[in-house]
């Protein structure tokens, strides 16, 4: 066994270094700008990362504080103990993962990723109809006025209705202050087309909050959420985030794929440790530095 112990670490010793980091950090990195879901899955699979249920931008924040090659003194110094332990099966856990073959993943694309904004229909989209059982058209004149409206004039979709829609579908049950109040861990609204956060103030107990993939705009709503240590909110049209430097405990922040140029207020933020802001028009690129700095993994 102890043949075996010191060849793993030295294999570990010679091969982990902040250059296959680098390598292997830039092809998630670009993995990700193709939102090449799964890539992750597989990825996450791989080396024991738990992917249930998670979106893309979850399991890209997971996976990235692995690798990131800010991440190499930490990972060398485990390298370290573990070996100083003898413990042979930890490190081949640790060569599982930082020596997997990425290369090799093979992904397998199931659609076209289109961006929000980039969406385009064809009259075919919209070439819907009813009928009853004698051939009729079920609609009648004001559904269809409706149905005209709805699609010309989208009616907003709030995070009450998505807070609702999550714990009780088509129940006819509308959650209190109180009720949000006593939501603690995990609220993921992820890809309900939210535009609205009023009422979301009073989720004072969440401490991970996932809106990617909604239409959101203003998030000052956000500043009352002081528990928060992870907060997703890519995919959006967020231009201000001014309100979060109230988020003292905030650890993880994904921002990418917004319409942001300032992120100075993320300098406020004590306990930040990961920051996410691919594709955003940022103005002073040197915030990103002063970041740097202070040890945060900045993705950008």
């Amino acid at each position: 066994m102890s043949n075996n112990i010191q060849t793993l670490y030295s294999e570990l010793k010679d091969k982990v270094n902040p250059t296959r980091l680098k390598e292997i950090s830039i092809d998630i990195i670009s993995k990700f700008k193709n939102r090449d879901d799964e890539y992750f899955v597989q990825f996450a699979k791989l080396i024991g990362v738990d992917s249930f249920n998670e979106n893309i931008n979850r399991i890209f924040a997971k996976i990235i504080q692995i690798y990131h090659p800010d991440k190499f003194t930490i990972i060398n110094n485990e390298i370290e103990s573990v070996y100083k332990n003898n413990k042979y099966e930890d490190l081949l856990r640790l060569k599982n993962i930082y020596l997997i073959d990425y290369k090799s993943l093979q992904t397998i694309i199931t659609y076209d990723y289109i961006r929000k904004e980039d969406r385009a229909y064809s009259e075919d989209d919209f070439a819907y109809a009813e009928y009853d059982f004698d051939g009729e058209d079920i609609f009648n004149d004001a559904e269809y006025d409706n149905a005209i409206e709805d699609s010309v004039y989208p009616r907003e979709y709030g995070f009450a209705e998505a807070v609702n829609h999550l714990f009780f579908g088509n129940l006819d049950y509308t959650l209190s202050a109180s009720d949000l109040r006593n939501i603690d861990g995990e609220l993921d609204l992820s890809d309900y087309e939210i535009n609205d956060l009023a009422g979301i103030e009073n989720c004072i107990n969440t401490t991970i909050l996932n809106l990617s993939g909604n239409n959101i705009i203003k998030i000052y709503q956000l500043s009352a959420l002081s528990r928060l240590k992870s907060l997703f909110l890519s995919e959006n049209s967020i231009e201000d985030i001014s309100g979060l430097n109230s988020l003292a405990l905030l650890q993880e922040i994904d921002l990418s794929f917004n319409n942001i140029e300032d992120i100075s207020v993320l300098l406020e933020l004590p306990e930040l440790k990961y920051v996410n802001v691919i594709h955003n028009p940022l103005k002073d690129k040197t915030v990103i530095n002063k970041l740097l700095k202070k040890g945060v993994i900045v993705i950008y």
